[in-house]
């Protein structure tokens, strides 16, 4: 029966990660199309620091998952509400802080520049900046309520609700598109969505879950406990969730606006391809919270670890080697630009780490040791800035993406020495067991992808095309195993 609800989970998730990126990639098309790359340029830049609520929860959504799953494993209801009432405090007055904080940031760096906010946007720039913030509070605030749902390990419910808001949110653009509508009302969608989301929420776990009581007796007890799980994860978070502004920042000044629309779709694909494996499997979370032991850890990673490890290292092979020709054939079919392809062969290598590392890190949450988190994400942000400032004042272009790989590299070699040091696991057969050596043949073929299109002439889809067959020879048994998986999965769900 857990294994049914396993398998529902990780089929609602997937569902919803697919439908949520296909939305987003028809709303970049219409929202470029329609606006143009430079004022479309700007929106994604403030987007982009705002956008922190729609890629972390500063820790406090992760300890409500970790906490919830624990009091719902003690059948502890008292705990429950109590948690979800402090929770729901905590959410709100962190999310006040936070748009207060986005506003000093936003108007101190982004509208002082008139390379970010050209001076024939400046009435538009401030409604828009403004929509976005509230747009920002609500989409935080949700996260608390799915941070509710995924400790009960609810996930199917959670995602029925996501997918609801993104058909609501989809509909809402493509009126703004076919009305011709300003920008200002683009952003305006947005947070008409994001407030539906949390009332749609609200009223779900009111109905689903009357024994939940959101507005109940606020323990500073427990919240000194989420606090004291959360503050090395918000840190974590928070350097993590500035990377991606940071970057377009820099892209900004030393490149120019309109580029920015360029790493935002490579950046979307390469993310979004990830990201369904991270969704699939989101369920590993509450597993990975309730271990206690030296003991239970070693289990863990002898089982679902090595297992969810080895789907992390075939799905990189399949994803960005077997289909990189097709990915970059609708990329250029869709949106029509030749130098989106080549960022997204650079975005895609710190990707495939990440899918090996996918479970290290989430072992790394659910025990409660996120130190190592915080730092091996500023050694991101210290090293992409470095590298991507060096790569523009070099080559004139990109190219100082790569430094993104080298960082990812480095965190997660100190992730992977932490676990060791926690579970006494044997490095060298957990390599081997899940064959990292396909991840590095891999990464080597993207490598000299990326190189030979940006230093010759030879056609970018015989190049491609040879990657990709290469990438089938060498993974041609973990796609049949892949393959088997996947259709388990869809005939356990039906």
């Amino acid at each position: 029966m857990k294994k049914n609800s396993d398998k529902r989970n990780s089929v609602w998730l997937a569902i919803q990660y697919m439908v949520s990126i296909l939305f987003s990639f028809i709303i970049v098309k219409l929202n470029v199309t329609h606006y143009g790359n430079e004022l479309y340029g700007m929106w994604i830049i403030f987007a982009s620091l705002w956008g922190i609520g729609n890629v972390v929860d500063l820790g406090f959504g992760t300890a409500i998952v970790r906490y919830v799953a624990e009091a719902k494993k003690n059948d502890d209801q008292n705990r429950i509400n109590s948690l979800v009432s402090t929770g729901f405090v905590v959410f709100n007055f962190v999310g006040i802080f936070l748009v207060l904080l986005g506003f000093i940031l936003g108007y101190s760096i982004y509208f002082s520049n008139n390379t970010v906010v050209p001076l024939k946007y400046h009435h538009l720039a401030n409604a828009v900046f403004i929509t976005l913030g509230v747009n920002f509070f609500f989409q935080y605030l949700s996260f608390f309520f799915k941070a509710i749902l995924e400790g009960l390990n609810k996930f199917v419910l959670s995602s029925k609700i996501i997918l609801s808001s993104n058909i609501f949110m989809m509909c809402l653009i493509m009126c703004v598109t076919y009305l011709k509508m300003s920008i200002v009302y683009l952003s305006s969608a947005y947070a008409l969505a994001s407030i539906s989301l949390v009332f749609s929420n609200y009223l779900v776990i009111r109905i689903k879950h009357p024994e939940i009581k959101i507005f109940s007796r606020v323990d500073l007890k427990q919240f000194k406990g989420i606090f004291k799980f959360s503050v090395s994860m918000q840190l974590s978070s928070l350097i993590y969730a500035f990377i991606d502004p940071t970057v377009k920042y820099i892209i900004v000044n030393f490149s120019s606006l309109s580029i920015v629309p360029f790493y935002e779709i490579a950046n979307k694909f390469a993310v979004s391809i990830s990201g369904l494996f991270f969704a699939a499997f989101r369920n590993l979370l509450p597993k990975a919270s309730v271990l206690k032991s030296t003991e239970d850890y070693k289990l863990f990673f002898e089982g679902e670890g090595k297992k969810i490890t080895t789907l992390g290292v075939t799905f990189s092979g399949i994803m960005f080697g077997v289909f990189v020709f097709l990915s970059t054939t609708v990329i250029k079919l869709w949106f029509g630009y030749s130098e989106v392809i080549l960022i997204f062969l650079i975005l895609s290598m710190p990707q495939t780490i990440n899918n090996f590392g996918y479970t290290i890190y989430t072992f790394l949450i659910g025990i409660g040791k996120p130190a190592l988190l915080a730092l091996s994400q500023l050694l991101n942000l210290v090293v992409v800035s470095i590298s991507l400032i060096l790569g523009f004042l070099i080559f004139k272009n990109t190219l100082g993406l790569l430094g993104y790989f080298v960082s990812v590299i480095s965190a997660n070699i100190l992730m992977v020495y932490f676990v060791k040091r926690e579970t006494k696991f044997n490095i060298k057969d957990f390599l081997k067991s899940v064959s990292f050596y396909k991840l590095i043949i891999l990464n080597i073929l993207l490598l000299l992808g990326t190189i030979i299109l940006n230093f010759s002439s030879i056609n970018m889809h015989l190049v491609l095309g040879f990657i990709s067959l290469l990438c089938a020879v060498i993974f041609i048994n973990d796609i049949k195993a892949y393959s088997k998986s996947i259709l388990g999965i869809v005939r356990q769900f039906a």
